[in-house]
Protein backbone atom coordinates (compact mmCIF):
# COMPACT_ATOMS: atom_id res chain seq x y z
CA UNK A 1 0.00 0.00 0.00
CA UNK A 2 1.42 3.65 -0.88
CA UNK A 3 0.05 6.29 1.36
CA UNK A 4 -0.68 9.82 -0.13
CA UNK A 5 0.08 12.80 1.46
CA UNK A 6 -3.25 15.25 1.80
CA UNK A 7 -4.75 17.15 -0.27
CA UNK A 8 -5.07 14.38 -2.78
CA UNK A 9 -7.03 14.01 -5.80
CA UNK A 10 -8.85 11.13 -7.25
CA UNK A 11 -10.45 10.50 -10.41
CA UNK A 12 -11.80 7.01 -10.42
CA UNK A 13 -13.16 6.41 -14.44
CA UNK A 14 -16.93 4.62 -14.32
CA UNK A 15 -15.88 1.65 -15.50
CA UNK A 16 -12.98 0.37 -13.57
CA UNK A 17 -13.55 -2.60 -11.12
CA UNK A 18 -13.13 -2.19 -7.43
CA UNK A 19 -11.33 -0.51 -5.69
CA UNK A 20 -12.46 3.00 -6.79
CA UNK A 21 -9.68 4.63 -4.71
CA UNK A 22 -10.60 7.71 -2.17
CA UNK A 23 -8.53 10.50 -1.08
CA UNK A 24 -9.13 14.13 0.26
CA UNK A 25 -11.00 14.95 -2.81
CA UNK A 26 -12.80 11.98 -4.79
CA UNK A 27 -14.35 12.49 -8.42
CA UNK A 28 -16.36 9.62 -9.67
CA UNK A 29 -16.06 10.39 -13.78
CA UNK A 30 -18.69 9.51 -15.99
CA UNK A 31 -18.93 8.00 -18.95
CA UNK A 32 -17.58 10.10 -21.45
CA UNK A 33 -15.63 12.60 -18.90
CA UNK A 34 -13.04 13.87 -21.39
CA UNK A 35 -9.51 15.47 -21.24
CA UNK A 36 -10.33 18.71 -20.92
CA UNK A 37 -13.07 17.83 -18.43
CA UNK A 38 -10.43 16.12 -15.90
CA UNK A 39 -8.25 18.92 -16.29
CA UNK A 40 -11.57 21.24 -15.31
CA UNK A 41 -11.80 19.31 -12.65
CA UNK A 42 -8.19 19.16 -11.51
CA UNK A 43 -7.94 22.98 -11.13
CA UNK A 44 -10.67 23.11 -9.73
CA UNK A 45 -9.60 20.78 -6.68
CA UNK A 46 -6.98 23.12 -6.36
CA UNK A 47 -8.51 25.84 -6.03
CA UNK A 48 -10.42 23.81 -2.94
CA UNK A 49 -7.47 22.84 -1.36
CA UNK A 50 -5.65 26.08 -1.38
CA UNK A 51 -8.44 27.29 0.49
CA UNK A 52 -9.48 25.03 2.60
CA UNK A 53 -5.77 23.35 3.50
CA UNK A 54 -3.72 25.83 2.42
CA UNK A 55 -1.61 23.60 0.03
CA UNK A 56 -1.46 23.20 -3.62
CA UNK A 57 -3.22 19.42 -4.48
CA UNK A 58 -0.06 17.17 -3.55
CA UNK A 59 -0.90 13.68 -5.75
CA UNK A 60 -3.78 12.99 -8.17
CA UNK A 61 -4.86 9.36 -8.95
CA UNK A 62 -6.22 8.78 -12.31
CA UNK A 63 -7.64 5.35 -11.85
CA UNK A 64 -8.65 4.21 -15.60
CA UNK A 65 -7.97 1.45 -18.49
CA UNK A 66 -5.27 2.36 -20.85
CA UNK A 67 -4.40 0.94 -24.15
CA UNK A 68 -1.29 1.78 -26.19
CA UNK A 69 -0.84 5.45 -25.19
CA UNK A 70 -4.50 5.99 -24.70
CA UNK A 71 -5.75 6.69 -21.21
CA UNK A 72 -10.22 5.73 -21.23
CA UNK A 73 -11.07 8.09 -17.96
CA UNK A 74 -14.39 8.93 -19.64
CA UNK A 75 -14.65 4.35 -20.23
CA UNK A 76 -13.16 2.55 -22.81
CA UNK A 77 -14.84 4.03 -26.42
CA UNK A 78 -14.50 7.21 -25.56
CA UNK A 79 -12.76 10.26 -26.26
CA UNK A 80 -9.30 8.94 -24.41
CA UNK A 81 -6.56 11.18 -23.04
CA UNK A 82 -3.43 10.59 -25.66
CA UNK A 83 -0.96 12.39 -27.62
CA UNK A 84 -3.27 14.50 -29.91
CA UNK A 85 -4.86 16.30 -26.91
CA UNK A 86 -2.21 15.62 -23.87
CA UNK A 87 -1.65 19.49 -24.22
CA UNK A 88 -4.44 20.17 -22.43
CA UNK A 89 -2.14 19.44 -19.13
CA UNK A 90 -0.28 22.58 -19.80
CA UNK A 91 -3.15 24.37 -17.93
CA UNK A 92 -1.43 22.73 -14.79
CA UNK A 93 1.70 23.77 -15.61
CA UNK A 94 1.65 27.45 -13.77
CA UNK A 95 -0.05 25.71 -10.47
CA UNK A 96 3.12 23.21 -9.30
CA UNK A 97 0.95 20.30 -8.50
CA UNK A 98 2.43 17.46 -7.68
CA UNK A 99 2.61 13.61 -8.71
CA UNK A 100 0.06 12.52 -11.09
CA UNK A 101 -0.45 8.81 -10.48
CA UNK A 102 -1.63 6.26 -13.59
CA UNK A 103 -2.87 3.65 -11.84
CA UNK A 104 -4.09 2.25 -15.60
CA UNK A 105 -2.87 -1.09 -16.55
CA UNK A 106 0.02 -0.72 -18.96
CA UNK A 107 -0.03 3.07 -18.71
CA UNK A 108 3.79 3.14 -19.24
CA UNK A 109 3.98 0.30 -21.57
CA UNK A 110 6.92 0.34 -24.23
CA UNK A 111 7.03 3.45 -26.97
CA UNK A 112 3.55 4.57 -27.13
CA UNK A 113 2.73 4.28 -22.87
CA UNK A 114 5.88 5.71 -22.24
CA UNK A 115 5.63 8.66 -24.54
CA UNK A 116 2.09 9.13 -23.43
CA UNK A 117 3.61 9.27 -19.50
CA UNK A 118 6.44 11.56 -20.97
CA UNK A 119 4.37 14.36 -22.80
CA UNK A 120 2.10 14.36 -19.69
CA UNK A 121 4.83 15.20 -17.68
CA UNK A 122 5.91 17.83 -19.73
CA UNK A 123 2.58 19.31 -20.43
CA UNK A 124 1.65 19.57 -17.02
CA UNK A 125 4.88 20.27 -15.41
CA UNK A 126 4.47 17.45 -12.79
CA UNK A 127 5.90 14.14 -12.18
CA UNK A 128 4.03 11.04 -13.47
CA UNK A 129 4.22 8.06 -11.97
CA UNK A 130 3.29 4.51 -13.97
CA UNK A 131 3.74 0.98 -14.28
CA UNK A 132 4.70 -1.15 -17.83
CA UNK A 133 2.54 -3.82 -17.06
CA UNK A 134 -1.37 -5.09 -15.82
CA UNK A 135 -2.46 -3.65 -12.13
CA UNK A 136 -4.44 -6.16 -9.99
CA UNK A 137 -6.13 -5.41 -6.84
CA UNK A 138 -8.23 -8.02 -4.92
CA UNK A 139 -9.35 -9.50 -2.16
CA UNK A 140 -8.09 -8.21 1.32
CA UNK A 141 -5.44 -6.03 -0.09
CA UNK A 142 -8.70 -3.84 -1.56
CA UNK A 143 -10.02 -4.00 1.46
CA UNK A 144 -7.80 -2.13 3.67
CA UNK A 145 -7.24 0.67 1.39
CA UNK A 146 -9.18 2.96 2.95
CA UNK A 147 -9.11 7.19 2.13
CA UNK A 148 -5.53 8.34 0.93
CA UNK A 149 -3.76 5.09 -0.27
CA UNK A 150 -3.47 3.23 -3.48
CA UNK A 151 -2.58 0.17 -3.90
CA UNK A 152 1.26 -1.01 -4.80
CA UNK A 153 2.04 -1.19 -8.08
CA UNK A 154 3.06 -4.68 -10.27
CA UNK A 155 5.53 -4.98 -12.98
CA UNK A 156 8.15 -1.97 -13.29
CA UNK A 157 7.08 1.65 -11.97
CA UNK A 158 8.90 4.77 -13.52
CA UNK A 159 8.80 8.49 -13.14
CA UNK A 160 8.21 10.84 -16.06
CA UNK A 161 9.88 14.37 -14.83
CA UNK A 162 8.56 17.65 -16.07
CA UNK A 163 11.40 17.13 -18.64
CA UNK A 164 9.88 14.24 -19.84
CA UNK A 165 12.73 12.09 -18.67
CA UNK A 166 11.97 8.72 -17.55
CA UNK A 167 13.47 6.75 -14.38
CA UNK A 168 12.70 3.10 -12.50
CA UNK A 169 11.31 3.79 -9.43
CA UNK A 170 10.46 2.47 -5.31
CA UNK A 171 7.49 4.89 -5.36
CA UNK A 172 7.49 4.70 -1.43
CA UNK A 173 11.05 5.42 -1.12
CA UNK A 174 11.77 7.78 -3.97
CA UNK A 175 8.58 10.42 -4.82
CA UNK A 176 8.20 13.34 -2.22
CA UNK A 177 4.22 13.34 -1.85
CA UNK A 178 4.05 9.88 -0.35
CA UNK A 179 4.21 9.67 3.20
Amino acid sequence: MIEMKSPSLAINSHDVGYPNYMMWHTIAAPRGYSPLEMVSAIIGANSRALISTRSKLLNIVINCHASRGSLYIGGIGQIPLEMSNVVVFSALKKLNIGTIWLVACDAARKDLGERLCAALAVASGCKVVASDTDQQVSGWDAFQLGIGNIDDFEGNVFVFNAAGAKSRINPKRDIDTVA
